[in-house]
């Protein structure tokens, strides 16, 4: 990432802090799992981050078949974009599920999938746009989608309330029935957790 991108980026996250926030709930995040479920997993995340590719690679298909299909987790992600071609990434995401939890999560595990080769595109930002368009969303749509400043406001609301009420500075971090657990779980780890508190 360049250090311009990254200016810029910080530009457009002190902008916003001087706006109003919103009550659109894309900023409380997308949930998939029964509300009724024992546990509550909310993971904050960055599209650009490698450690997440490697959670939602290796670790979230366990937690979904085993806990989250089960209803004995409820997950929620939440953005935390931490450089400006996430922040866009996260517009794109939510742009293409259009308020559909599964057609965002597919996309997410889409785009931590194919990580490596759109991040390592000259112009990241042209290596999401042609990922983007394998999930049916054409290039005149996409930059219509990156101007969308609802959804990139309520994206940038969505880190801003991480930082205000969990202190995040990392991702991933995920807060497990309250409790905040920075960096991926494995598989073991996550189990572990999630088992005990089940089983009180």
């Amino acid at each position: 990432m360049t250090q311009r991108m990254l200016i810029c980026f910080t530009f457009i996250l002190t902008l916003f802090f001087t706006l109003q926030t919103s009550s659109n709930t894309i900023s409380d995040g997308v949930a998939i799992g029964s509300n009724d479920s024992p546990v509550e997993v909310i993971e904050y995340m960055s599209l650009t981050c490698s450690h997440c590719a490697k959670f939602h690679n290796e670790t979230f298909p366990f937690i979904n078949e085993k806990y989250i299909k089960t209803s004995k987790v409820k997950f929620i992600l939440r953005d935390f974009p931490l450089d400006g071609v996430a922040y866009r990434a996260s517009i794109i995401s939510h742009c293409i599920a259009n308020n559909n939890e599964e057609k965002y999560f597919g996309f997410v595990k889409f785009l931590f999938e194919q990580q490596k080769t759109w991040i390592a595109s000259k112009d990241p930002v042209v290596g999401l746009q042609k990922i983007s368009s394998i999930a049916g969303l054409n290039k005149e749509n996409f930059y219509s989608c990156l101007e969308n400043k609802k959804i990139a406001n309520e994206v940038l609301l969505s880190r801003k309330k991480g930082e205000e009420k969990y202190n995040i500075n990392s991702t991933p971090t995920l807060i497990i029935n309250g409790k905040q657990y920075p960096g991926g779980l494995d598989q073991e780890t996550f189990k572990k957790i999630v088992d005990e508190i089940i089983n009180r």
